[in-house]
């Protein structure tokens, strides 16, 4: 009966244009439990707050001591408070917070899992052990993929590790659960199918696909920040952004190459404030999906392999630069990266690093020869 328990007072309003989901309990729920009103961005947010506050209620009501649970105690209340937080507000990039929020939704949406009496979001999170963990990332990996369940379960991990330090859990059962993934992607383009992949996205009047190539092959950054750059960036031979990932401020010289793509495609009279890559069709800047589309047809035109991505353009640079004999201070001051963990997910192993390390390690005996 608890699983199908609906949600109440929960109703749908207009904010500056922009449709919200507000939650008004009643003032018994006030009163009892202290429950009070918020405002969510999704639906299914909200709805789920209803359920574990009602569920907090119902808990009230039946307790011989009479004891009060506030609804931060939920499962549903502990996501939520983490959506407050600094990691989720600050931390994460635009996208990141679109997989979090997605995660939460298929969690929310799943029947009781295996172990489980009631849906996981009105839970009491501490009663969430490391055996219905287990069950949560098999349901996952029956009903969508291995790789899926896996991201749901590093998600949850997240919120329990964000909400231990306020207090709000004690330990976390998705802490030792071995979540390994598939291995780190290593692949790279060449440089031909660089110029390639340029030269049709030209004839196909996708000039700004061939720019935006051309931006993240060079820049050694991913399609979000390339997407994100304006002609008033660039100065004095330099290109100035802040990485969207972690706000690292980069101030990089434009190489020639670079240089030449874009006194080739600057329009007359550009105002600073303009975006570089701008979709012909409408002239807006290229949300994710229209510019991964764009790419995709290209790609095929080109006859370039369908494991080509992307995001592959900045991995193949940071490598690039570290075959050229680059230290890592200096690859982490194009790259933005922070740590020297993340920057060897990038600059990739390779042969011509190995011979460059010989090459460095035996210099000192031929010149005492």
């Amino acid at each position: 009966m608890e699983a199908k328990m609906k949600a109440k007072y929960v109703k749908e309003r207009q904010l500056n244009d922009k449709t919200i989901w507000v939650f008004q309990p009643p003032k018994k729920w006030q009163q009892a439990i202290g429950a009070r009103f918020q405002r969510f961005d999704a639906e299914w947010e909200a709805n789920s707050h209803s359920l574990s506050v009602n569920q907090a209620y119902i808990d009230f009501c039946i307790s011989e001591s009479g004891k009060i649970f506030v609804d931060e105690q939920t499962v549903g209340g502990l996501i939520h408070y983490y959506k407050t937080t600094r990691h989720y507000q600050k931390r994460l990039r635009a996208s990141s917070k679109v997989s979090y929020d997605l995660a939460f939704k298929k969690v929310f949406e799943a029947p009781p899992f295996k172990g489980c009496k009631q849906k996981l979001f009105y839970m009491q999170s501490s009663s969430v052990t490391p055996d219905i963990a287990d069950n949560i990332h098999q349901y996952f990996a029956e009903e969508i993929s291995e790789e899926y369940a896996i991201t749901v379960c590093r998600r949850l991990r997240r919120v329990w590790n964000v909400g231990s330090r306020k207090g709000l859990v004690v330990g976390n059962p998705f802490a030792k659960m071995g979540l390994n993934s598939k291995a780190s992607r290593e692949v790279r383009w060449t440089e031909e199918q660089v110029d390639k992949a340029i030269e049709v996205a030209d004839q196909f009047g996708k000039r700004s696909i061939g720019t935006a190539i051309t931006l993240m092959y060079h820049l050694c950054h991913h399609p979000v920040d390339i997407r994100n750059l304006r002609w008033g960036d660039i100065v004095n031979g330099k290109i100035k952004f802040i990485r969207q990932k972690t706000g690292a401020e980069l101030d990089i010289p434009l190489p020639v190459p670079l240089s030449e793509r874009l006194e080739k495609v600057m329009p007359k009279n550009v105002a600073a404030d303009e975006y570089i890559i701008k979709n012909e069709t409408n002239g807006r800047p290229y949300t994710a999906s229209v510019l991964q589309r764009h790419f995709r047809k290209i790609r095929l035109h080109a006859n370039l392999p369908s494991e080509l991505c992307l995001g592959d353009l900045r991995r193949t640079g940071a490598t690039e630069m570290a075959d050229s004999g680059c230290t890592n201070a200096e690859m982490k001051a194009v790259t933005g990266h922070k740590t020297l963990n993340v920057l060897a997910l990038y600059a990739r192993p390779t042969t011509t690093q190995a011979g460059n390390a010989i090459n460095k390690r035996y210099a000192k005996n031929d010149d005492n020869r």
